[in-house]
């Protein structure tokens, strides 16, 4: 609490830690009690959020800690800062939660980006299967870039202690193998899963500390798909009755997951 009341004291009107500006910043600009921020930063605080000298800042540095940072000098191409307090950065679910999301179209993706960003998602990995809509792997890397700022942005937004990662595109056999090497359990969400329900499959997860979670595209994924991943040991479960589109069953189950892990702290 006295970090809140720290920040708190020098904060104005709605400028509450709980509605102050966030960003992440390389931990190389948070120096000797000091913030230096980006030029890119700089022009956001600046010329688009007006902030001023005096006002208050979260700052995080993806590392686990966020500061409290107090204004003190606002230029377009620099802005500086007074760390007053710091701390453990809050915002990250129990459980690591990687995505392996198969592609689709641009819109459509980065709707999913944003909103499995929100809900906790901490890795994001990119797929191309037999029905993907979009395959073009050399033209996607050029779009991770933009893909990562709609990341940050909402990290940022939503309170996030940590901005996701999302790893070069990977082919689907090279994604389940890369979901099997480095996750405890890994999950596939298929339409025609009738046994098992996403509780039940999640029943002997509770305390794992990695999961892996694989969304197909629009067509859903194949029956030799489905099959190849079941043999390297993922799991299939059921989203219900009714038909989701792919970025609704994205989120619909990364929440579910996430939240079931949550629960269980509560």
């Amino acid at each position: 609490m006295r970090w809140i009341h720290a920040c708190a004291g020098r904060a104005l009107d709605n400028h509450s830690p709980l509605f102050m500006n966030r960003f992440f910043l390389p931990p190389e600009v948070i120096q000797a009690g000091e913030v230096i921020f980006p030029g890119e930063f700089s022009h956001q605080i600046a010329r688009v959020l007006r902030l001023k000298p005096g006002e208050m800042v979260i700052v995080l540095d993806n590392l686990g800690s966020e500061y409290c940072v107090e204004l003190v000098s606002v230029a377009a191409k620099d802005v500086r800062g007074i760390i007053r307090e710091s701390r453990t950065a809050e915002g990250e679910p129990p459980v690591r939660l990687s995505l392996y999301l198969c592609l689709t179209q641009r819109e459509k993706l980065e709707w999913i980006l944003q909103k499995c960003t929100e809900t906790g998602v901490a890795e994001f990995v990119p797929v191309i299967s037999s029905r993907s809509l979009v395959r073009d792997q050399a033209g996607l890397e050029k779009k991770m870039e933009r893909w990562r700022r709609i990341v940050r942005e909402a990290a940022e937004q939503s309170g996030r202690g940590r901005v996701p990662g999302i790893m070069p595109v990977m082919t689907l056999e090279q994604a389940l193998k890369h979901g099997i090497a480095g996750h405890q359990a890994c999950f596939q969400a298929w339409e025609n899963e009738n046994k098992r329900g996403l509780t039940t499959a999640l029943l002997d997860c509770m305390g794992m500390e990695r999961i892996a979670l694989l969304i197909g595209p629009e067509g859903g994924l194949s029956t030799d798909e489905v099959q190849t991943a079941e043999t390297l040991g993922w799991l299939t479960f059921s989203l219900g009755k009714r038909t989701l589109r792919m970025e609704t069953a994205a989120v619909v189950a990364a929440a579910r997951i996430l939240a079931a892990f949550e629960d269980r702290l509560n």
